[in-house]
């Protein structure tokens, strides 16, 4: 790929394979809602200060002097719209003037904070309400009863001097005035869990382009399609054991094709990630080539996970390949005859810690070539590309390269990093498979091969024998022998 191409997007396969993989993790959305629900309230509460509010309504008239006669004098006591008018213009300011805030500091030692004291009014009228809000219901109170002890001899600077009458006593809430509403935040917070699970989910699928069509592959890299293998849902189709080989026939055909015209015996079989199916195929392609009377040795070359010993059923307890390449066994003790006419297994039986000395070792290519010598087609089942060092060791051994790509699996540019750097010599790579499809509505056009997949043939290698476990949701979960011998 010289170049990045620009990716075009379509939402309905994006909101496919939300929903695909919401069904995979559904876990993590459970689990991010119940925590979220859990932990929003708690951090409310355990960060949110506690405020409590005291509150009063009085209500305010002016004192005026009025001379009734030359001797003597009264003063009245009387209520002035216009007055009225004027403190609810200045109530606030009266409140919060340096003047009463000082008469508070000398009282009670505090300072007056100016954003804890609400004030209203009600519109025409004399009748005042004040909120003050504190640390506790004592400290709300104690402020509240300053404030209206100072209040009429700071307004006197302002409005003249005041009469106040308490119409309601003040009094302080013992219940926090902010308290949390502990069921409507787990609510908020359970939803806030989900969407951020989901945002997750979301953010995953649209940044991480994976393989969906063979056309991607062929628009990016000089390899042609030899075939797709779908995936169908065994509780609404019926798999046949002769849908399932038209399926792995189609392919084998091509590749046999490919070895005969250009006179080639050793084909490696790879892909990019663990579970994209390539060890299935390689068994499969093995067992079809070896029932059309080719003899067949397969190979498997997946030292740190070898799955064919157990996947075919050997009949040796033990197949010692590693002993054989460092120079301590024989070639008959690493070559098991299977119950397949014609397919004979090599490989190893249990796990090697560094294989890729082994690998590279002259004994190993002694070993290909013998094997080449005596069979009509090898078949050498690699590790996937993640262990790249093995796989490049490999590909010096081998004639051809078929790539095994699962659909919606590996991200693109993976895929199409580890083709380029799997080999320079673009003439060996044959070509690739599209493993595990799904059908849509549109079929496979010209790949198709109908509703075939590897059905029950494929069912329990991955998650019996350990290291494609984690893929085997996409497997059935019964174990049934491969197909009869015809």
């Amino acid at each position: 790929m010289s170049e990045k191409q620009e990716v075009s997007i379509d939402l309905g396969r994006l909101l496919k394979n939300y929903f695909k993989v919401a069904k995979r993790f559904w876990w993590i959305l459970v689990a991010s809602t119940v925590l979220f629900a859990a932990l929003v309230p708690f951090a409310l509460q355990w960060t949110r200060t506690p405020e409590y509010k005291a509150t009063c309504s009085f209500t305010v008239r002016v004192v005026s002097n009025s001379v009734t006669d030359s001797i003597n004098s009264q003063y009245n006591i009387y209520y002035d719209k216009d007055l009225a008018e004027q403190l609810e213009k200045t109530f606030t300011f009266i409140l919060t003037s340096d003047h009463l805030g000082d008469d508070v500091r000398q009282i009670l030692d505090r300072e007056l904070e100016a954003h804890r004291i609400e004030a209203e009014c009600v519109k025409g009228s004399n009748l005042f309400t004040i909120t003050v809000k504190g640390d506790t219901p004592q400290q709300a109170y104690e402020m509240l009863v300053t404030i209206m002890d100072v209040f009429p001899e700071a307004a006197r600077y302002v409005v003249g001097d005041l009469v106040v009458e308490m119409l309601e006593e003040p009094k302080a809430d013992e219940t926090p005035a902010n308290a949390v509403n502990v069921k409507l935040m787990a609510v908020l917070g359970a939803m806030l869990g989900f969407a951020a699970a989901s945002g997750v989910l979301v953010f995953k699928i649209w940044s991480v382009r994976t393989v969906q069509k063979p056309e991607e592959l062929e628009e990016l890299l000089n390899m042609s399609c030899l075939g797709i293998v779908p995936v169908t849902n065994q509780r609404t189709n019926n798999i046949t054991e002769g849908e399932f080989r038209e399926s792995i026939r189609g392919i084998t055909r091509k590749v046999e094709t490919a070895m005969e015209r250009e006179k080639i015996k050793v084909l490696l079989v790879t892909g990019t990630l663990p579970g994209e199916g390539k060890s299935l195929l390689s068994r499969y392609l093995a067992q079809t080539l070896a029932e059309w009377g080719k003899k067949v040795c397969l190979v498997d070359c997946d030292l740190r996970r070898p799955a064919l010993y157990k996947m075919l059923k050997c009949t040796k307890k033990d197949l010692p390949m590693e002993d054989f390449l460092r120079g301590e066994a024989e070639l008959d003790a690493v070559a098991c005859k299977t119950a397949i006419k014609n397919l004979t297994l090599v490989g190893n039986s249990h796990s090697v810690q560094e294989p890729t000395v082994l690998l590279e070792s002259k004994a190993m290519e002694n070993l290909i070539q013998t094997l080449s010598d005596q069979a009509d087609c090898v078949i050498l089942d690699s590790p996937p590309c993640d262990f790249l060092s093995d796989v490049s060791v490999l590909q010096k051994y081998a004639q051809r390269i078929l790539y095994v790509v699962r659909q919606d699996h590996a991200p693109l540019e993976k895929v199409v990093d580890t083709v380029q750097s799997l080999s320079q010599d673009e003439s060996k790579l044959m070509g690739f498979v599209l493993n595990f499809a799904e059908k849509t509505a549109g079929g496979y056009g010209k790949y198709g091969y109908g509703a075939y997949s590897y059905g029950k043939y494929g069912n329990g290698y991955y998650g019996k024998y350990g290291h494609y476990s984690k893929y085997s949701k996409y497997l059935n979960t019964e174990r049934s022998e491969g197909p009869s011998e015809r």
